[in-house]
């Protein structure tokens, strides 16, 4: 799990240097949908996505991985504004 972390921690610092944008968001609360009434297929739909980043803390030396932290960049949440169109 840590080198997942780590991958992805990489690459949305990477983004920021090279962009100006973060690109790591939380989603939260998800709507379960169908396309159609006869679709057996469900979609799921977050409902707000959250600007956050990914910090490393300290090493646990007893495990000899790094304790990671999400933490809220302050920047806007984010309506899913697709998901409030298709529904309107």
């Amino acid at each position: 799990m840590e080198s997942r972390l780590r991958g992805i921690r990489n690459k949305s610092q990477t983004a920021i240097e090279e962009t100006g944008t973060g690109i790591l968001y939380l989603a939260l609360g998800f709507l379960e949908w169908f396309e159609s009434p006869n679709s057996d297929k469900s979609r799921l739909a977050p409902l707000f996505t959250i600007p956050v980043m990914l910090e490393r803390g300290k090493l646990n030396a007893n495990a000899g991985v790094y304790r990671y932290q999400i933490k809220y960049t302050g920047e806007d949440i984010i309506p899913n504004l697709s998901l409030q169109v298709k529904l309107a």
